[in-house]
């Protein structure tokens, strides 16, 4: 479905009627104060209305699509599309939805969103948080304790009308100028130069591809996964880190190793080893 992006007065939300809140979607707690890019020249997704008031009603494709494009012109910055050391600012996937917008008047932009399209999109934000390190629930350098900001997938609500809260909430976001700062790539290859020079890597010579402990793990998938790309068992389990992402294990957590995830009274370690069956399927 494609639309033209609406100008910023389509977020005076006008009208009053509400939408069904689905808790599975928001957190239980509110942000403090709105996220300073908001209400800045280049990411601006407010005309200077009122902006917390009918949290309750629906959004439209456009009002969505807007501020898609306003949150990778975000990216873009804080992930450094340009200038020195480009991470590649908001990622090929959110380039290519925003860029394929149609340009001009389109009468899909009223159409309404429900809760699965707004999931959708916002899921390619946090699939780039993952991908370059950002914690976006400490708006540091870091792996989330969930990467999605909603539990599971649950069709029959995804299919309910979306709302103005729920689309503040998924973008909420706020990346700090200290991971701007920190996430230098000088040589571009994806793993920041601090990491590359604390694992004793070269931080001039693009070796993402690279497996230096021979354990399956690339070196950038080593930098995505927290894992040591200098050794294949980080937590000293006796599994590969490779074994244990695979199969739905913890890499940092060496007790799971003598656990027995699917209770069939095998342990994990032993089911990896021997290529029995994956943890946490119950065997014939």
């Amino acid at each position: 479905m494609h639309c033209s992006c609406p100008r910023p007065w389509l977020l005076s939300f006008i009208g009053t009627a509400a939408a069904a809140c689905l808790l599975l979607l928001l957190p239980s707690t509110a942000k403090a104060a709105d996220p300073d890019w908001w209400n800045t020249t280049g990411t601006k997704i407010w005309s200077g209305a009122a902006q917390n008031t009918e949290n309750w009603a629906p959004i439209n494709v456009g009002q969505l699509k807007y501020v898609a494009v306003q949150a990778q012109n975000y990216l873009d910055d804080r992930f450094r599309k340009t200038g020195t050391a480009p991470m590649g600012g908001a990622g090929t996937a959110i380039t290519q939805l925003c860029s394929g917008f149609v340009t001009g008047n389109n009468p899909e932009n009223g159409a309404p969103v429900n809760v699965g399209q707004l999931k959708y999109v916002a899921s390619l934000f946090y699939n780039r948080f993952y991908e370059v390190g950002f914690n976006w629930q400490t708006g540091l350098q870091g792996t989330a304790s969930q990467k999605y900001p909603w539990i599971g997938t649950v069709n029959p609500e995804n299919g309910a009308p979306a709302n103005i809260g729920q689309l503040k909430n998924l973008f909420s976001f706020t990346i700090s100028q200290g991971f701007k700062d920190i996430m230098i790539d000088s040589d571009g290859d994806g793993m920041p130069d601090f990491w590359e020079t604390a694992k004793g890597f070269n931080n001039t010579v693009n070796d993402a591809a690279a497996d230096l402990d021979g354990d399956g793990l690339r070196n950038l998938e080593e930098y995505r996964a927290n894992t040591n790309p200098n050794g294949w068992n980080t937590d000293l389990d006796g599994l590969t880190d490779r074994m244990e992402l695979l199969l739905g294990l913890n890499p940092q957590d060496g007790a799971d190793a003598t656990a027995d995830s699917d209770g069939d009274g095998i342990t994990n370690a032993v089911e990896a080893m021997v290529k029995y069956d994956a943890p946490r399927t119950v065997p014939p």
